[in-house]
């Protein structure tokens, strides 16, 4: 909006949209009206919501022609710094005991979250003593574990290591230097999910927990299998399962449940450790960190 606001205001300026997402969505572009992309008879479509919505539906494939004829047409390039006297460092982080203690009892946890998983899968008659019932629901089970394992495991150890990295950075600022830092996750995702739990009344003071935790409580409230199904032979002779339902509403298999629920609560008993964007705008303060993110807002702490 204040790039709308912008171009509004000073309609004989000239214009350079800079983005490290430009081409990704079609919301990205949707800001840019200078392309000449709508306006009217003379332009491909006629409002931005056409535009958006012709894009939208034409999926990736309409993105990368938008992107291939913008390039043609001179307006769009996607740049890269030259690396000529460029100096790498490499930096080591060693852990402490603490970090250690807490990095073995997430370990733990997820080995009891893998047992408990299994034993869950056939309480709701997904596998049973003989093999899989439905194989359907036990491949998007083991995906959805080892996706949030790995987006866990990956956010705890950046988390681990932003302390070192912020050492790094008050070195460079004293030495006069600019740091710019790459992380590959902002937790924007989750922010916005658990914001949307809140009131915006109470976004003033909010009591929210936006660390690597929340990635597994996360994946156990919405993804770990506790809807039940029954066994059936189908007309092969073949033992599967299907889901069951009463008044169009999922069935849920109470031993299901109550691991789910006694996973969260060992879970939620664990240490958070700070994401490291929250970390690094914590150590400087928002007003000195400029964040060139997806995210549109971040939440700031108050105080202890």
């Amino acid at each position: 909006r204040a790039g709308l606001r912008l171009q509004h205001a000073l309609p004989n300026a000239r214009v350079v949209y800079v983005s490290a997402t430009g081409a990704t969505t079609v919301h990205n572009l949707a800001y840019a009206q200078r392309l000449g992309l709508w306006g009217g008879e003379d332009f491909p479509f006629a409002t931005r919501a056409e535009f958006v919505e012709a894009i939208e539906d034409g999926g990736v494939a309409a993105m990368e022609v938008l992107a291939r004829d913008l390039r043609a047409l001179g307006l769009y390039t996607a740049r890269s710094l030259s690396y000529d006297g460029v100096e790498y460092e490499l930096i080591e982080h060693a852990l402490t005991d603490e970090q250690r203690r807490i990095y073995d009892a997430y370990a733990g946890a997820f080995a009891v979250i893998h047992n408990h998983l299994d034993a869950a899968m056939e309480a709701a008659n997904i596998t049973g003593s003989d093999g899989t019932l439905n194989r359907q629901a036990k491949s998007a089970a083991r995906s959805a574990f080892e996706s949030a394992k790995q987006r866990f495991f990956g956010h705890l150890l950046t988390s681990m290591k932003t302390p070192t990295l912020i050492r790094s950075i008050e070195r460079d600022l004293d030495d006069g230097h600019a740091a710019v830092i790459q992380i590959v996750s902002t937790g924007e995702a989750l922010m916005e999910r658990r914001l949307a739990e809140i009131p915006t009344e109470e976004w003033n003071d909010v009591r929210v927990d936006i660390t690597p935790r929340e990635y597994v409580l996360d994946y156990l409230a919405h993804s770990f299998p506790v809807q039940l199904y029954e066994p059936f032979t189908d007309t092969e002779g073949n033992l599967s399962s299907r889901p069951v339902y009463r008044d169009g509403q999922p069935v849920e298999s109470r031993e299901a449940v109550a691991r789910r629920d006694e996973l969260i609560e060992r879970l939620a008993s664990l240490p958070p450790v700070p994401g490291a964007l929250d970390q690094i705008v914590q150590r400087f303060g928002a007003d000195m960190v400029a964040e060139v993110t997806g995210r549109s807002r971040r939440i700031v702490r108050k105080g202890e």
